[in-house]
């Protein structure tokens, strides 16, 4: 299997790094796929020609979206899902912005965060990447949600049960993948007999490295003990919520959600 190293510039900042990725696959004459966000396209024109021009046909530029905006309907059901409008105009003004503003033909196309079955069962998707002229995408990517991982690391397969033989998956082995490893210790680490043993006797590693989905976890409530209280009672409250004073003694009272929520 052929691997093929990717880079997504989804943000202004991320384009200084990008000239300086290309820089260097130019140097080793190594080829590189660019997943450009549409807006960035558009915003950073004049910054990305330079790296691009120079790269040549090393550098493989296509979309990542137009916002680099979640166009995926999965998991968590909490978060807003896309519309069918959406997507489409995501998928056609990125594609449209990589090809008017860096003068790329751009073919593929990296959606935000990825899915365990890519575009499968999402003909939303596939239909607005035949209708922006899109052959391929990389959305079979392990996802920050949990909905692919673990996962492997598929080949390529096209999308033909779902009525489009034409489109083709490119998969790509996902960055929560490395941020889990950094956090565990054993990212970017050869593994060696004297490696292993001395990590063994030493106990598990850890590292300050977390992933960018990682939170601490938060306390729901805080119990304060304002001076002017009544006798006997205490107040619980947070900044999301406001609930009514608790008795010491007796059943509780059900907290209700203020007006500020």
């Amino acid at each position: 299997m052929e691997l093929i190293l990717s880079y997504t510039a989804a943000t202004a900042a991320a384009v200084s790094k990008l000239a300086t990725i290309l820089n260097a696959h130019r140097v080793r004459q190594a080829p590189a796929t660019v997943f450009v966000a549409g807006r960035i396209a558009e915003i950073e024109r004049e910054a990305l020609l330079p790296a691009i021009d120079a790269a040549g046909d090393l550098a493989d530029v296509n979309t990542a979206t137009y916002r680099h905006i979640r166009v995926l309907r999965k998991v968590p059901w909490s978060m807003p899902q896309p519309s069918d409008r959406l997507i489409a105009e995501e998928f056609t003004r990125g594609a449209q912005a990589v090809r008017e503003a860096l003068g790329r033909p751009c073919s593929g196309v990296r959606p935000a965060e990825g899915a365990g079955a890519g575009f499968r069962g999402c003909a939303a998707n596939l239909e607005a990447m035949r209708a922006a002229g899109l052959r391929w995408s990389s959305a079979y990517v392990r996802s920050t949600y949990g909905d692919s991982a673990p996962g492997d690391l598929c080949g390529p397969f096209r999308y033909a049960a779902d009525g489009y033989p034409e489109l083709l998956e490119l998969p790509a082995h996902g960055w929560p993948d490395g941020a889990v490893k950094a956090r565990a210790g054993t990212g970017a680490r050869q593994e060696t007999p004297a490696a292993r043993s001395s990590a063994s006797s030493a106990g598990p590693a850890r590292s300050r490295i977390r992933p960018h989905w990682w939170r601490p976890r938060k306390r729901s409530l805080q119990c304060t003990a304002p001076r002017s209280r009544p006798p006997g009672m205490r107040v619980c409250r947070t900044a999301a919520w406001r609930s009514t004073p608790i008795p010491r003694s007796g059943p509780r009272t059900r907290m209700r959600a203020s007006s500020t929520c």
